[in-house]
């Protein structure tokens, strides 16, 4: 018998890949990009009474494949840089208690960039993702179908991860030197 859950599962990481590499794939050509050997995120949502991971414990993982496969063109196991993702806020409207139904309109988080011969980031951004809701007349005839749980979710996640790849695929190795990353936390 075949488990439903995994074929969830495999049809949403298809889903990610393929909806990466067709809206990421317009990246501009640097003169030279950041040859990156990992991307690693996590939830780190220990400062706040917080229950989204109770609701979404697979959103690092999520991140994870949805970033990498934006930066596939920059990856090499033997690059200099790494990318890491600290999530910071899942919310929805504020407020970092989710409902049972997990609901969330907030993403928010820090983006470091580690490089050779260094011991703190070369690089630190602050990225927020922030869904709001439609005010307007919606058209004779017409009817306005909020997108289901599983459809909202993953257009947060693929808008998050998007402006993830966006921010590192526009940097080149020389501008990142030791000392220079910016901390706005």
């Amino acid at each position: 018998m075949i488990n439903s859950a995994k074929i969830n599962s495999a049809k949403r990481t298809a889903l990610f890949s393929l909806l990466a590499s067709a809206s990421l794939a317009a990246t501009p050509l640097m003169a030279e990009q950041l040859d990156i050997s990992s991307v690693e995120v996590e939830a780190n949502l220990e400062a706040v009474d917080a229950n989204a991971l109770d609701r979404w414990p697979d959103i690092a993982e999520d991140l994870t494949l949805m970033i990498s496969a934006g930066l596939n063109d920059q990856m090499d196991a033997n690059g200099d840089y790494d990318v890491r993702v600290d999530v910071t806020e899942i919310s929805n409207m504020g407020a970092t208690f989710l409902s049972d139904e997990g609901e969330f309109n907030t993403l928010e988080g820090w983006v470091y960039i580690d490089g050779p011969d260094s011991d703190e980031a070369l690089k630190k951004m602050h990225v927020m993702l922030k869904a709001e809701e439609l005010d307007g007349v919606t058209a004779i005839n017409a009817t306005m179908v909020p997108p289901d749980r599983a459809a909202f979710y993953d257009a947060l996640v693929m808008g998050f991860a998007t402006q993830v790849v966006s921010e590192v695929s526009e940097l080149e190795p020389q501008w990142l030197e030791p000392d220079q990353a910016e901390d706005n936390s």
